[in-house]
């Protein structure tokens, strides 16, 4: 009978306590969701990161929407090319001429890309305030331009689409 007599409250208690972390959970979460039900939510950083108004966003989406296909392209010749380069490595003994014409050609995709990818951060820049501009023009040349990444490249030298490049 005395076990009983706890039941009630102790299941009202854990009702309780998962209402609780299911609301602290809806309401911490809230920002996360809305920004990827937005449009271009791998864009939405930008906003929030840089102060932008609606208008600037809209106009750094539209550049972005511009580019994308563009830088993709790139990244798929550039990882096609390290693959070929990686493979001609990793079967020959010394290095040769066909080493080195692929070396070369890697470097050149490099270089194209990365030329394309300071224009599209200028473009970009012009949607902000100049001292927001300023920020974002240094964060894109210390991780990206002086880093030497390239967004849709994996560390292998591997492709990845939009889909698995957020995933990560």
């Amino acid at each position: 009978m005395t076990n009983r007599r706890w039941m009630i409250p102790t299941l009202v208690g854990l009702v309780a306590v998962a209402l609780v972390y299911l609301a602290t959970l809806y309401i911490t979460t809230r920002p996360a969701r809305a920004m990827m039900s937005a449009d271009m939510p791998q864009l939405h950083w930008l906003k929030q990161e840089f102060q932008l108004s609606d208008q600037a966003y809209q106009q750094a989406v539209a550049k972005y929407r511009t580019f994308d296909p563009q830088c993709q392209a790139r990244c798929r010749e550039l990882a096609a090319a390290q693959q070929q380069l990686r493979s001609l490595i990793e079967n020959r003994s010394e290095i040769d001429d066909e080493i080195n014409a692929v070396l070369a050609h890697v470097e050149k995709l490099r270089h194209r890309g990365r030329e394309a990818t300071l224009a599209h951060m200028y473009d970009v820049a012009k949607c902000m305030e100049p001292n927001q501009a300023q920020r974002y023009q240094q964060m894109v040349i210390l991780r990206i331009i002086l880093e030497g990444r390239q967004p849709h490249i994996d560390g292998l030298g591997n492709y990845l689409p939009h889909g698995q490049l957020y995933a990560e």
